[in-house]
């Protein structure tokens, strides 16, 4: 729950880091150095500027880890990009309401005025107040799973030789709002563990700034 209110909380934008969780395979002994690359869209992909602008993000990773684009030279692998925001489970909280009521009947002796002076006791009920919780508050919040995945092929098909997905929960379905961060998740230690899911913390910046630096 903690983990919930903590990722609801940089959504809103009171908080500086993102917290992803990222899954890495690549084909061991793989020297990535100098390979050139290509992207290769899907027909949906082709002429979205919103694909565009996430490629142009893991363009600049792969540059940064000595990769180079194939511009009509011949591509050594092919990279396709796969995005998609998915709502989850809504997060239900539920709260106690405190307040003034009356509990019971309670019967006993009890005194009243009788009629022409002097005071008697007679077994009645009787409902007592107190304070105490009333009534739970339920809230639901709706939650979303963003997410991206890097898959680098052999120019034609064939075996992956990287795939990565990254993705981070949270109240928000905006994909911009992260895009930046799961590319620098991704390529953190790049090309990473091999086949292990780890935590990656990334400072949250201007989306226009080409360069964050994640933090374990």
């Amino acid at each position: 729950m903690v983990l919930a209110l903590l990722s609801m909380a940089a959504l809103q934008g009171c908080a500086s880091r993102l917290e992803t969780t990222v899954t890495t395979f690549h084909q061991a002994g793989t020297s990535w150095a100098g390979k050139r690359f290509e992207f290769v869209p899907t027909e949906r992909q082709r002429d979205s500027l919103e694909y565009k602008a996430y490629a142009d993000r893991v363009s600049q990773a792969l540059q940064a880890h000595g990769l180079v684009p194939a511009a009509g030279k011949g591509a050594d692998v092919d990279v396709s990009l796969d995005y998609k925001a998915i709502e989850l489970r809504p997060l239900v909280y539920s709260s106690p309401i405190y307040g003034y009521g009356s509990f019971g009947p309670v019967w006993g002796w009890h005194p009243y005025a009788r009629y022409g002076g002097g005071v008697v006791f007679g077994w009645q009920p009787y409902w007592s107040l107190g304070y105490g919780a009333m009534a739970n508050d339920y809230r639901e919040y709706r939650n979303w799973r963003r997410e991206l995945t890097v898959r680098m092929v052999p120019p034609g098909g064939g075996a992956n030789q990287f795939e990565a997905t990254a993705f981070h929960d949270g109240a928000s379905e905006s994909l911009p709002q992260v895009m930046p961060a799961l590319v620098e998740a991704i390529f953190h230690d790049f090309p990473g563990p091999n086949g292990q899911v780890r935590q990656v913390l990334v400072e949250l910046r201007d989306q226009s700034s080409n360069s964050q630096s994640p933090t374990r």
